[in-house]
C-alpha cells in the first residue's frame, strides 16, 4: 500500500500537471491570437499595396 507521503506525493505531481496542462493552453491559444492578428496586419499591409496598382490598370 501507499503511504501517506506518497499519496501526498501523487497528488502534488497530479495538481503539478493540471496546472502545466492549463498553463500550456492558455500560452498556445495568446500565441495563436499573436499569429492571427501579425497575419491580418499582413493581409491590410498586401491590400495597401496592391490596391493602388489595380485602380491605375483599371483607369488606363
Amino acid at each position: 500500500m501507499f503511504t501517506q507521503m506518497d499519496q501526498f506525493k501523487m497528488n502534488q505531481n497530479e495538481d503539478i500537471q493540471c496546472l502545466l496542462s492549463e498553463w500550456e493552453e492558455a500560452i498556445g491559444y495568446r500565441l495563436s491570437q499573436d499569429k492571427q492578428s501579425i497575419y491580418m496586419e499582413g493581409v491590410k499591409d498586401g491590400i495597401r499595396l496592391i490596391l493602388p496598382v489595380m485602380q491605375s490598370t483599371v483607369i488606363r
